[in-house]
């Protein structure tokens, strides 16, 4: 975090300030998405692990990376298509 921030301060800082809100706010968006990313990183490999231990209890997890990802295309962190992929292809573990 601290890294992204001196590549940022580095670079030319814009004049403006509605280029200076836009670079805050993509900042920001990054930081956000990056939490989100990893959150579902973390739900998809607990349920890969569990599909291989127990695959009939491995629907709740199942349940919990579906909406980890639905929430992440509404929140514009990824795009419908990429989403739907990733389900499609857990989806297949389980069978």
């Amino acid at each position: 975090m601290a890294e992204e921030e001196k590549k940022e301060a580095k670079k030319l800082a814009p004049k403006k300030p509605n280029a200076k809100k836009r670079d805050m706010q993509n900042v920001k968006k990054r930081a956000q998405g990056r939490i989100v990313k990893k959150e579902i990183n973390t739900a998809t490999s607990v349920y890969k692990k569990g599909v291989k231990e127990d695959k009939t209890g491995a629907q709740g997890l199942l349940n919990r990376v579906f909406s980890l990802l639905d929430k992440a295309v509404k929140k514009g962190v990824f795009k419908r298509n990429k989403a739907a992929r990733d389900k499609s292809k857990l989806h297949t573990l389980l069978k």
